[in-house]
This record gives structure tokens, sequence and C-alpha cells, in this order.
């Protein structure tokens, strides 16, 4: 018989090697899947000192907005509003506010990082006398500006932000997770969709707005008469009245006074400036800071028949014409820097008051500030 024919060789293609998976993407995942990070978890309040110009600020949950001046405190949900060009500190921080500008300030809790909230306008921020941290936002979007020493403007336009650094370098991200690098001059244009950067032609004239706005003076020590704050002080002489004021007390030759301590680590400064508002129902009194027991420095206050019973503010700087240097001691009136300042407060005479009331005399918002250099 034939032999039987072998069976056919399988001549099927081989199977492809599979291919392995493609390396995870370095690149930043696009904007479609990108989330906003939380703001800030708590803020706190912050107090703003040496107000310049016209500020108002609507309190959170109200409906009417009041004047402010001198020194104030700002909660989280506050706003300031400027309809013209305004300054303050911060801290140790000048922030200057352009016309028509709302923006709420607060500070994040457990630290010493401000948070500024741009509703409309623009703020200029020097952060060149001690670094911070920030967060600015606007609408829709805010940044983290790493640890800086730089001064920047943050504007809101429209639902985004506008960070120019004026001078030095600002560097972060924004709630986005998007990180950005400035230098002199370059502009940070960031919003929930995008963020870009470029030159801002405006850095040299919102500089110049900078330097000219910032407050003459920088408050270094503030006193504010409420129940709370009050109950604490080192009082030399006077009560304290129901609302928390400082109530004058008057001893048995007729003489008038209110004033507290000083901390003890306060000395003289021939740049000082002294600022406190007063109310009294006497024509004349005086303000006195106590230098060691070496001197009294001395301004008059008077005031007219209309204005007794209103606050009005007490300002001058010890350098001034019209303050005396009284001798207190066999000393004689040379004070030098390492003199320590003792106590501020006012006196008058009892002759003084305006007809037959009883003489009284109020302090609140006692402040020691230095001019800015």
């Amino acid at each position: 018989p034939a032999p039987s024919a072998e069976p056919p060789a399988d001549v099927s293609p081989p199977e492809p090697a599979q291919t392995p998976p493609p390396p995870p993407s370095l690149e930043p995942e696009i904007h479609a899947t990108r989330v906003r990070e939380p703001l800030p978890a708590r803020l706190g309040a912050v107090k703003l000192t040496d107000l310049t110009g016209e500020i108002a600020i609507k309190r959170k949950g109200r409906d009417r907005k009041e004047r402010v001046s001198g020194t104030i405190v700002v909660s989280s949900g506050d706003t300031l509003i400027a309809e013209h060009a305004a300054s303050f500190f911060l801290e140790q921080h000048p922030i200057a506010l352009m016309p028509q500008t709302h923006m709420g300030v607060a500070m994040e809790e457990g630290s010493s990082s401000p948070a500024l909230f741009v509703d409309r306008g623009e703020a200029l921020v020097d952060s060149s006398a001690v670094p911070s941290r920030w967060y600015v936002a606007a609408k829709d979007v805010g940044v983290w500006i790493e640890n800086t020493d730089a001064k920047f403007a943050a504007k809101a336009e429209g639902p985004a932000l506008g960070v120019t650094a004026l001078s030095g370098h600002l560097a972060g991200r924004d709630d986005y997770g998007r990180p950005f690098d400035l230098r002199d001059g370059e502009k940070l244009m960031t919003s929930a969709t995008s963020a870009t950067t470029s030159p801002d032609p405006e850095v040299a004239q919102k500089a110049a707005s900078l330097a000219s706005a910032c407050p003459a003076t920088r408050t270094f020590f503030h006193v504010a008469f409420d129940l709370d704050t009050a109950k604490g002080l080192p009082i030399t002489e006077g009560l304290l009245d129901r609302s928390g004021e400082f109530l004058a007390g008057t001893d048995r030759k007729g003489i008038v006074s209110a004033g507290l301590k000083l901390p003890q680590d306060l000395c003289f400064r021939g740049d000082l400036v002294v600022r406190m508002r007063v109310r009294t129902n006497l024509r004349e009194s005086r303000v006195i800071l106590m230098v060691e027991d070496k001197a009294q420095l001395v301004a008059l206050h008077r005031v007219r028949e209309d204005q007794r019973q209103k606050w009005l503010t007490v300002d001058f700087a010890l350098d001034d014409s019209e303050v005396q240097l009284l001798a207190v001691s066999d000393v004689g009136g040379v004070i030098t820097s390492r003199d320590r300042l003792v106590s501020l407060g006012a006196t008058g005479r009892r002759q003084d008051v305006f007809g037959d009331e009883r003489p009284y005399l109020h302090l609140d918002d006692v402040q020691l500030a230095l001019r800015a250099p």
C-alpha cells in the first residue's frame, strides 16, 4: 500500500508580541481635570493701623458701611472700600489701595500669613520690611506667594487675578496648582481656565504710586479701651466706667487725670509720634509722656465749647516746636535713647470745666508711632 501523507506543517502566523503599556505621562494634567484647592482654612481678625485717606468698611452681615480712620480691627468677611487712593499698615507692611478698590483683609490663624481678597480695583503691597507668605485672591482664583520680601500689585480683572512683581522675586502657585515665577516687571494673569505671564507696561506707575501713598507713620503700640483689654491694663490713675472707657480721676487739688503705664521695653526716640483720642468737658488739658524720672514731654489740648463731649484726635511729634520738655528731677531734661518711656496720659484742672459740670477726661486709641522712612 502507498505510504500515507504526513499532516501539513502549521504555517499560521505567530501571535504578535504584546506591547508594554506606556509610562505615565509627566505632562501636567489639562485644566478640565483640575480642582481648585480650598482657601486658607482658618482666617482670623487683623489690626490695621495708620489709615490714610478716605476708607470705609462694610462689616460682614451688615448693609451699612462706616467711615474709619486711625486704627481698626478687620475680621474675615469684612470689606474695605476706598473710593479714592488710600493706605494703611498691616503689621509692618504698607498697603496702598487704588481708587475704586473693594478688598477684604485677614490673617491665617496660627501663622503670620496675611490674606487679601480683592473684589474690585487694585492693591499695592510692600513686603520688604518683613518677608512673609501671602495669599491673594480675586473672585474665582487665588495665589499663594511664598516667603517674599518683594513689592507687588494685585488687581481684580473680571474673573481673573493679575499679580505684578514691582520689585524683587515672586514665586508660588495658584490655587489650581499651577506654579509661577515672576521677576521685576512681570505680571501673572491667572483665572479658572488659564495662567499666563507677560511684562506689565504699568509697572513703573504702580511702583511710584506705592512709594507716594505709604502712610507717614507706622504705629507700634496701640491700646483701645474696650471691656476685654481694659481689665488687664496696668492703670496708674483713674477708673474704668461701664463701657470700658478710661474715666478721669480727680485728686484733692482739683487735678483731673487719666493715663496708663507703658511696656518696659519702650525707649525714647526723637522721631516718636503720639496719637490718641480725647473726650473731655475741660477747656484745656495737657497730654503728658513721662520719660524715666527725668522729664515730661507735654502738649496742650484745647477744646471749644461746641466740641465738648466729642471725641477729638490729639496727634503730635516729640520734636514739634509746640511740645514742651519739662525737667522733673535734678538730673535735668537731657534724654537719650536709653531712657525708658514710663507712662502716657492727660491731665487738666477742675477750674477749666465748662459751666458747673462734673469734670471728666476720657482716653481711647492710645498710640505710639514712628515716622515711616
